[in-house]
């Protein structure tokens, strides 16, 4: 049973997602097209896209976990597939309160363990989007050396950000704690320093996660015959992205639309263009990614139930 607290919150979500999406709306000028129109193949590209997605956030939060959770690679997938469906359907932030819950469940990961995952995972998202933002919009303008620094600090933060948990366990050390501070300071920092090796696969992931979504972003708007450059795909990212920190709404639905909007007139496209573009293509985007999780944990599920019988 929901509590007051919870109902008021799920009644302005519906209140903001109803007024902005309308507001949206209110700029497009167009009719929905025939899913025929929709060409099969970018639309199989879309969901492979998000596959890939999801299945290398599995992989990437497996690398962050304690070394007794290493065997089961289909958990991490199913777990990031759930994680994915909860994040991308509720508001901002309770997708990843729910991680150590469902790491638990899944993967039988401590709380502590699982908010360390946590906070690499998105501090990694945090360093390639930006990189992305910032790469688009210089290569927009055709800046490719601008680009190319930008790319190369990128994978230099991505190569030392591993080393964050024993920075912040070292400032930690100065401060005033108790003896479970102590204890999860301890497992936080884990002691160990990433090989060259770790470092290397986790970067490859993180990038690997992200160009995926750019790739899902190219897709679907081939497939609704409406290409985009590759620059105009990444500000494009950034931007519902960047639109969906902030959202409060049922599954970003509004929020992310203003976002996609906004992205579209910034690489060019008018207002009414943009808008009647953003109301096809971010849900298009939601429905893939929601179906691809789903795909992914049955599948796994099932495989799980027929290795065990």
């Amino acid at each position: 049973m929901a509590t007051p607290t919870e109902k008021r919150r799920l009644l302005l979500a519906g209140v903001v997602s109803t007024g902005l999406v309308t507001a949206v709306s209110s700029f497009a000028e167009f009719s929905l097209p025939n899913i025929d129109s929709f060409d099969p193949i970018w639309v199989a590209a879309l969901i492979m896209s998000h596959l890939v997605v999801v299945s290398g956030r599995g992989l990437l939060m497996r690398s962050f976990a304690p070394t007794h959770a290493h065997s089961n690679v289909a958990s991490w997938i199913r777990l990031a597939a759930r994680h994915q469906l909860i994040f991308s359907v509720f508001p901002s932030g309770l997708g990843d309160l729910s991680f150590p819950l469902l790491a638990k469940q899944i993967v039988s990961v401590q709380t502590v363990h699982a908010l360390r995952i946590m906070i690499l995972v998105r501090v990694r998202d945090t360093i390639v989007l930006g990189c992305i933002a910032i790469c688009g919009g210089a290569l927009q303008i055709l800046h490719w050396e601008a680009a190319a620094l930008i790319a190369a600090t990128g994978a230099l933060a991505l190569w030392f950000v591993d080393d964050l948990p024993s920075i912040v366990a070292q400032i930690a050390v100065r401060l005033p704690r108790n003896e479970r501070m102590r204890e999860w300071i301890a497992i936080f920092a884990d002691g160990k320093p990433a090989t060259a090796g770790q470092r290397a696969r986790s970067a490859v992931l993180s990038v690997l996660i992200w160009c995926a979504s750019i790739g899902a972003v190219l897709a679907v708007f081939r497939a609704i015959g409406e290409p985009l450059s590759p620059s105009g795909a990444m500000i494009f990212i950034a931007m519902i992205n960047a639109a969906g920190v902030f959202a409060i709404s049922i599954a970003g639905l509004g929020v992310s639309e203003a976002g996609a909007a906004g992205a579209l007139l910034l690489v060019g496209r008018s207002v009414q263009v943009a808008a009647a573009i953003a109301l096809i293509v971010r849900p298009a985007l939601l429905i893939s990614m929601l179906a691809s999780c789903l795909c992914l944990d049955l599948f796994l599920r099932s495989f799980r139930s027929g290795s065990a019988s």
